[in-house]
């Protein structure tokens, strides 16, 4: 049974709207999400939940993702670009994706 699913994406848009699908269908699921973003002026969607949070570095957002990862039985992309790649090439941990 699911009990924590991370959610991972860099479109806060797409993420917010993916938190109320998810809360949704798996209403007594903790999901949370992490957006990776270069520059808080690029965030356009205004405020965001408390189970978002956001990163400014590709480099700290692995090295933490890789810290929380086992709190978490489910990881979901919301995005493939290479960022993805390698922290999937990395994980050290047997996750569903």
């Amino acid at each position: 049974m699911l009990k924590a699913i991370l959610h991972i994406s860099l479109d806060e848009k797409f993420v917010a709207a993916a938190d109320l699908v998810f809360a949704k269908a798996y209403p007594t699921v903790q999901n949370d999400f992490y957006l990776i973003t270069p520059r808080a002026d690029k965030l356009k969607f205004g405020q965001l939940k408390e189970n978002f949070r956001i990163i400014f570095s590709e480099k700290k957002s692995i090295d933490l993702i890789y810290q929380k990862l086992p709190d978490y039985d489910l990881l979901v992309l919301h995005f493939l670009p290479d960022f993805s790649i390698k922290l999937v090439n990395n994980l050290k941990y047997k996750i569903p994706i």
